[in-house]
């Protein structure tokens, strides 16, 4: 896998003096939204929502062309397995960077083009009728006589040729990497009274066949023309038991058919994964194809997989995961807080902060008052303890003289300050006692004030982020 390059931001790009000063520069408006989209389009990437993943960084470049973006845009292309669009997204990345992309990422990225290069096969398509439309898996892409081989990516795909007043027809190709595949259809005129069925399946990527030729995989594109009479369409995908339905078109009716794919019970261990969620401490449902699952670590058949978790006071969570053979798939859903819930939470963060504060300032005032009662008081027994030491000098001296009338004034001073020296004694714990309270008080505030936590610390706390898949997919950069 090839390790992502660092992305030197677009914004700081176009914010440069020679980008204002280039008439061709992107207004300021298309910058912002671009950034937007940018910064989306990795989130959905990290995600493994590799479709919404593409449509931003599309968007991205359009509204504001970037080298950087378009190495993005190779890939998802590549993660999509779309061979052809990334190796022409990294031929135009290395062709418009030039002489700005160091040796070092010029050689990673020339390494991941060849890479895709190699996983790219050409189709050529021959009909006898003039004009007729070529489609590629539902995509409309040339028209008959072709003019050079069409390029796909190697692997399974779905060819359509159409024409006015002839049937269409679809024919299943395998394409191999690096090699030349060629495919001659007669498109017969269409005498034959037609009807249409519609068909749809529990699972996704479910491959669809009509009397044994391979139409497409689920979901379907478009209802599936066919001709008057008795048909047989079947179902199939690993890990899950073939369904075959016997069905008879009426001509201009449509009918409705839905496959209920069961899971095979002795599939094989290469026909299997493992799925394991990573959910908050909550009551939580999860469906898996439309079916409730018990627990979070689920053994799925290999493929892709519609995932469907509800998580009490979470907005529900529906996304595609894909499943690969006997390895595990760890997902951690970016659940979001319901409207209500998430009010609740900044109402009871808000309140624990005001209560914090409140806490802290009348801790701060009665530690603030202990202080300066203690200080008072402490002053006070000093000068009490000094009277007191110079009255007992002065009344042994008195007593020795005999002078009885001094002595009992000094006696009766020295009784009232021993009985003050109590009173300054109490309020010396007291004011201690204080102190030590509000110092209390005034902590425990400070730290539910700092613990009450942020509307962004509210936010992260509904979900976790996603870890899925090897290192070597997750993008670099960002818009600032």
């Amino acid at each position: 896998m090839t390790r992502a390059l660092p992305l030197t931001l677009l914004l700081c790009l176009l914010a440069s003096p020679a980008a204002a000063q280039d008439a061709s520069a992107p207004p300021e408006d298309d910058r912002t939204r671009a950034a937007a989209h940018f910064d989306r389009g990795i989130q959905f990437f990290n995600e493994r929502r590799f479709d919404a993943a593409l449509a931003e960084f599309a968007r991205a470049h359009e509204l504001a062309p970037a080298h950087q973006t378009l190495y993005n845009l190779a890939r998802v292309h590549a993660a999509l397995g779309h061979a052809v669009e990334a190796a022409r997204a990294y031929a135009r990345y290395l062709e418009e960077a030039g002489a700005s992309l160091p040796a070092a990422r010029r050689a990673e990225a020339e390494e991941a083009l060849a890479q895709q290069r190699e996983r790219i096969g050409t189709l050529m398509v021959t009909s006898a009728t003039d004009g007729a439309t070529v489609a590629i898996d539902g995509v409309d892409v040339t028209t008959t006589p072709l003019a050079s081989p069409i390029e796909l990516s190697a692997g399974a795909h779905i060819v359509e040729l159409r024409a006015p007043g002839r049937e269409t027809v679809r024919r299943a190709v395998s394409i191999a990497g690096g090699a030349e595949s060629r495919l001659e259809v007669e498109l017969r005129e269409e005498v034959v009274p037609r009807g249409a069925v519609h068909v749809t399946s529990s699972v996704p990527e479910t491959e669809i066949a009509v009397d044994g030729q391979v139409v497409g995989l689920t979901p379907l594109s478009a209802t599936l023309p066919l001709r008057e009479g008795r048909h047989t369409v079947r179902a199939r995908r690993l890990g899950y038991r073939d369904e075959t339905r016997e069905i008879t078109v009426e001509a201009g009716a449509e009918i409705e058919l839905a496959f209920e794919m069961r899971r095979e019970p002795a599939a094989p261990p290469e026909h299997l994964g493992r799925l394991r969620l990573r959910l908050p401490d909550a009551p939580y449902l999860v469906r898996v194809d439309g079916e409730p699952m018990l627990g979070v670590d689920l053994e799925l058949p290999i493929g892709a997989h519609a995932v469907e978790i509800e998580v009490t006071d979470r907005r529900p969570y529906e996304g595609t995961i894909r499943i690969t053979a006997q390895s595990v798939e760890r997902v951690a859903p970016p659940l979001t807080w319901t409207l209500d819930a998430r009010r609740e939470r900044l109402d009871a963060s808000r309140a624990q902060r005001t209560a914090g504060i409140a806490l802290t300032a009348i801790g701060a005032a009665i530690t603030a008052g202990g202080v300066g009662v203690l200080i008072w008081n402490e002053a006070e027994i000093s000068r009490t303890d000094d009277r007191l030491r110079f009255l007992n000098g002065e009344l042994t001296t008195c007593r020795m003289m005999g002078f009885d009338p001094v002595c009992d004034s000094y006696e009766a001073e020295g009784e009232r300050l021993a009985g003050e020296q109590e009173t300054q004694n109490v309020l010396r714990g007291v004011s201690i006692a204080s102190t030590l309270l509000g110092a209390t008080l005034a902590g425990t505030g400070l730290g539910l004030w700092l613990a009450a936590p942020s509307e962004d610390a509210v936010d992260r706390s509904a979900h976790a982020r996603l870890s899925l898949g090897p290192a070597g997919l997750r993008l670099d950069g960002a818009f600032q």
